[in-house]
């Protein structure tokens, strides 16, 4: 149905090109605004990158200038080894970026669970996710919190290669802890630096 320079759409199929990849997006209906250059995709929203990234939501925009769609709803990525779901989020293809902007929860595999308040970041092109604000994580070892976690990827075999928290950093495992203001693990050597007044209390038990 087309009214002046809007053309609704039922059943909407498209797929956009850029200069890294091709986007497939697919929804029960949208907008496409000719004058914006805007699609506005409403119910069952998905986009899927022919890099194996996915984003789903049930309603969000994309720009045809900026290769870039954005949503407030609730929104969740996924990617090999990593599921991601947040309020509000935006991801552009040119640049290969996702950002989730509050309440996010990652499960990373095979069993690492990461929460955070603020925004996570994802840079694909980087191999990394940074995550802000009251981050928490929680696996089979124990858990961790701080104010922003870094968490770098293998580019090759795409898991986890290194952990970087910073800002009141606590690692707890049972009733003992860790505290410091900074702390690097790294997944090859399954080993932890702790950095910036580190302190350890231990449980007597």
């Amino acid at each position: 149905e087309i009214i002046e320079e809007k053309i609704h759409l039922d059943n909407l199929t498209a797929v956009a090109y850029s200069e890294n990849n091709v986007i497939n997006l697919t929804s029960d209906s949208g907008i496409y605004d000719r004058d914006g250059a805007t699609v506005e995709l409403m119910g069952n929203v998905e986009v899927v990158s022919d890099d194996g990234v996915t984003l789903t939501t049930e309603r969000a925009k994309w720009s045809q200038t900026t290769k870039e769609i954005f949503t407030e709803d609730l929104v969740t990525i996924q990617k090999e080894g990593l599921r991601a779901i947040g309020i509000g989020g935006m991801a552009n293809s040119d640049k290969n970026i996702a950002i989730l902007k509050k309440d996010v929860v990652v499960i990373l595999e095979p069993d690492t669970k990461v929460n955070c308040d603020g925004a996570l970041e994802v840079r694909y092109n980087d191999n990394v996710a940074i995550f802000y604000d009251n981050v928490r994580v929680e696996d089979k070892d124990g858990k961790l919190f701080a104010d922003k976690l870094t968490v770098d990827f293998d580019p090759e075999s795409q898991r986890l290669s290194k952990v970087t928290a910073e800002g009141n950093v606590k690692v707890k495992k049972g009733n003992s802890y860790t505290l410091s203001e900074k702390a690097i693990y790294t997944e090859s050597t399954k080993s932890a630096k702790l950095e910036g007044r580190p302190r350890v209390i231990i449980d007597p038990e």
